[in-house]
């Protein structure tokens, strides 16, 4: 039986942000060492992986990853062109950028009139919160969320559009929130990983699998710690 398209999502290695507990959209830190070292060891696990294109936003942290995991691939690295798609970018906070993470929910949560974050999380969805990113911006600089959920759409159909129907093996290396999203309209709501939606984080250099099967894609297989 022949295989249908398959897409590894991959979030990006962990970078200086990540690393210090930042708030990380449209800013592109560099990778940590630590971070290089294991999108390398990932590599290494996914080298016998016949990928035929790895699709990356338009932030340097997506493409260093893809470009690090594609130099430990056995096939040669000019048989796995890297795309990269700015629709795909992660979604911008604006004047939060660069700001301490827990400082950015603190302000969000004021906004949404709730006692503390842990209040906030437990009372609203992530669309809630996110939706509320552009207002509680004190400058207004953060992506409104539709907005934010158009050009993530237009980036899909222009991407699904063309592979689809195809038998393509795909490395996808995203962001947190966006793999999220993608993942959520892909998979029917039967294969939805449920620890991982909800501003859970997959771990930087996490794997999500997945495989069109008939007329729907399937979860193959989600590695959010140690791909083994």
């Amino acid at each position: 039986m022949s295989n249908g398209l398959t897409i590894y999502f991959v979030r990006h290695g962990e970078t200086f942000f990540n690393k210090n507990g930042r708030t990380q959209g449209w800013c592109d830190p560099l990778l940590t060492a630590e971070g290089i070292q294991a999108v390398k060891d990932l590599g290494e696990k996914l080298s016998k992986v016949k990928f035929d294109a790895a699709i990356v936003s338009d932030l340097k942290r997506t493409r260093t990853t893809a470009e690090i995991l594609i130099e430990q691939s056995i096939y040669p690295n000019w048989m796995i062109p890297i795309i990269e798609m700015a629709d795909f970018r992660e979604i911008s906070f604006g004047s939060f950028e660069g700001m301490e993470s827990y400082q950015t929910w603190d302000i969000i949560r004021r906004y949404l009139g709730f006692d503390s974050v842990e209040s906030m999380l437990r009372n609203t969805t992530e669309k809630q919160r996110l939706t509320a990113l552009q207002p509680a911006d004190p400058l207004g600089q953060g992506e409104d969320y539709a907005v934010y959920c158009k050009r993530l759409k237009e980036g899909m159909d222009k991407l699904f559009n063309e592979l689809i129907e195809t038998e393509a093996c795909i490395l996808f290396v995203g962001h947190s929130i966006n793999i999220r999203h993608i993942l959520q309209i892909l998979l029917p709501k039967t294969e939805h990983i449920d620890e991982f939606y909800d501003m859970r984080s997959m771990n930087n250099g996490g794997v999500v699998i997945i495989q069109k099967v008939r007329e729907s894609f399937k979860l193959k297989q989600f590695i959010d710690k140690k791909f083994a």
